[in-house]
């Protein structure tokens, strides 16, 4: 079971990763709002899971 921990690690990096490329104007105009850039990314997070839920997606995909 431990060995499954670095695979979630690296396929939640690799999450984040793309959502950085593909919300990072987003992320930018939070963090020049004066929020952090964590919190920014968190918030664009946030932010595409209501989309989805106001979509109808399900919502057992984070």
């Amino acid at each position: 079971m431990d060995d499954l921990n670095p695979i979630a690690a690296k396929g939640a990096q690799e999450i984040a990763e793309a959502q950085r490329q593909r919300y990072g104007a987003r992320i930018q105009e939070l963090v020049q709002m004066g929020t952090t850039r964590e919190l920014a990314e968190y918030l664009v997070g946030l932010e595409i899971r209501v989309a989805r839920l106001e979509q109808g997606a399900p919502t057992t995909n984070p």
